[in-house]
């Protein structure tokens, strides 16, 4: 069987297609897997929860959550705040870069406010989750308040 230069043609360029291709899948691959975030749980000494009531009256309680971080990680989405019973919750979305560079040993802050309302007297926990997984919590305590 004879093959004519138009075949060659074709089977070269058909051979270049399946090259191109399958260099653009690798260099694809490796550069999801080189930059990509993934799910991580803060340590809890890094997680910092205060609970305070604002100068209203009736006072409106407000949950401070600040969370100590390295360079490559971060809160993508805080979330919003749920409450079952006295128990408020929060779940975070917390990530960290998986990268070839190197970074420097830095700690960043990030912090939000969740308002909890007005609560009636009685004692109350305030709960940080991240990704599903309970990082820290804090208990306080709502007092009736005094006829001033």
């Amino acid at each position: 069987m004879k093959v004519t230069r138009k075949k060659k043609l074709l089977i070269c360029l058909g051979a270049v297609l399946v090259l191109v291709g399958v260099l653009l899948a690798v260099l694809h691959d490796s550069r999801d897997t080189a930059y990509q975030w993934y799910p991580l749980t803060p340590r809890e000494g890094f997680v910092q929860i205060e609970i305070e009531p604002t100068v209203y009256r009736p006072p409106v309680y407000r949950a401070e959550v600040t969370i100590q971080h390295g360079p490559i990680e971060r809160v993508a989405e805080w979330g919003s705040v749920n409450r079952v019973e006295d128990v408020f919750y929060v779940d975070i979305v917390f990530e960290m870069l998986v990268s070839p560079d190197p970074f420097h040993p830095i700690l960043y802050s990030d912090s939000t406010t969740y308002r909890l309302g007005s609560l009636e007297p009685g004692e109350y926990v305030f709960r940080l989750l991240a990704n599903g997984v309970t990082v820290k919590e804090e208990a306080f305590e709502v007092v009736e308040p005094s006829e001033d």
